[in-house]
């Protein structure tokens, strides 16, 4: 397997930033005229790329729902209502409709993925040593009442 060119610190900055904006390794590769493996190297070397890409991720996702807000309101003026057809009418509340229960989909699975991970956390734990120093001072004071008795 061939070397290539070490690429400069100013470049990877540039290659990780690029990913971390558009999230596509092969458009990333394309653009800085470099393998994909390379790019995906530079985004697996980097301890931070993880918590900076959902970061980003996040920045997305809450643009999206102010241009769908921003969007909903429009569609309820009644300018628009009147303008409508009855078949695009359908088909807003269906996309809608749609979303608002892949949204849903979407929380259940992060949830259920976060209980298998406390779950996969606990098993990893080494289990509890018993207290049996209570089991022995029960077994003395027993001892004691057999004892006390005769």
């Amino acid at each position: 397997m061939a070397q290539g060119k070490k690429i400069s610190d100013k470049k990877r900055s540039q290659i990780k930033a690029h990913l971390l904006e558009c999230g596509n390794v092969r458009q990333t590769a394309r653009k800085f005229k470099v393998a994909e493996g390379t790019v995906r190297k530079i985004r697996d070397e980097s301890d931070d790329f993880a918590e900076l890409h959902a970061h980003k991720k996040e920045q997305w996702i809450n643009e999206a729902w102010k241009t769908i807000n921003m969007y909903i309101e429009h569609v309820q003026t009644d300018k628009v209502i009147q303008k409508t057809g009855a078949r695009d009418s359908a088909i807003l509340i269906g996309t809608l409709h749609d979303k608002m229960i892949k949204n849903t989909e979407l929380e259940l699975k992060r949830e259920e993925l976060n209980l298998k991970r406390q779950e996969l956390e606990k098993k990893d734990k080494a289990p509890e040593k018993p207290n049996i120093q209570v089991y022995i001072d029960a077994l003395k004071g027993e001892m004691k009442e057999v004892f006390e008795d005769e």
